[in-house]
């Protein structure tokens, strides 16, 4: 029972276990490459989030700006996150486009004007990209 626990709420444990999708990580390095910008968006703890900066610096290096729950105290789909994203970073909802596994998540960035891209599988993901417009 402790090696669960640790499993669900250990950083340190977490981190260890958890590496960046590949192909998600190549998604990002070429929507860079073409001179998009990028964010990354995400539902962490900070301990967790704050352990992948260390051990994943040279990627996370690569996004324009950052976005974690656990520092602004609100979780996606709530749209007050959203709005979040939007002013601290200057952004105009209509120019984004937001990938994200949840499709309520996607729901919400569509009601405040974004694009919004369900993630299933990279090849629909990019695919969909593709049929916005957003050229790789």
């Amino acid at each position: 029972m402790t090696t669960i626990m640790n499993l669900v709420l250990d950083p340190e444990t977490i981190e260890a276990i958890i590496e960046p999708i590949k192909s998600t990580v190549q998604l990002a390095q070429k929507l860079k490459a073409a001179g998009h910008t990028i964010y990354i968006f995400a539902n962490a703890p900070d301990e967790l989030y704050t352990s992948l900066q260390k051990k994943y610096t040279d990627m996370i290096n690569l996004f324009d700006g950052v976005v974690v729950s656990s520092q602004v105290k609100t979780a996606k789909p709530n749209d007050a996150i959203f709005k979040h994203l939007i002013e601290a970073h200057n952004i105009n909802p209509q120019d984004c486009i937001l990938i994200d596994d949840l499709a309520e998540s996607v729901a919400t960035a569509k009601k405040l004007g974004m694009q919004g891209i369900v993630y299933d599988k990279i090849s629909h993901v990019t695919s969909k990209l593709k049929k916005c417009g957003v050229r790789l």
